[in-house]
């Protein structure tokens, strides 16, 4: 769990012919199927391991991913937190907390 991992934020795949793959050239551009003003899904993914699917947006001035669904299904030999589903964690007694700080 200490080590790091490369993560890519796919926007948009599309399939083309390797005639035209191997045709593009610098300044070239390639179109997507994208309407403007529709949000844009994106896959997380390590690899070709999918992990997440989000939509693009900012925060703080860079781009961010908004996290909508987990795509790889849970580790059950790793503690994950609890969804929004979970019930709510029972505080501990006043007693407990005075005398445990």
């Amino acid at each position: 769990m200490e080590t790091d991992v490369e993560v890519s934020a796919v926007l948009e795949e599309r399939t083309v012919p390797l005639a035209e793959v191997l045709g593009i050239k610098p300044g070239m551009q390639i179109t997507f199927p994208h309407r403007a003003g529709t949000p844009i899904h994106v896959r997380l993914q390590c690899g070709q391991t999918q992990l997440f699917q989000g939509r693009l947006g900012q925060l703080h001035g860079s781009s961010a991913v908004k996290i909508e669904r987990r795509l790889l299904p849970p580790d059950p030999h790793l503690p994950h937190p609890p969804g929004p589903d979970a019930p709510a964690a029972t505080p501990a007694p006043a007693e407990a907390v005075a005398k445990t700080a």
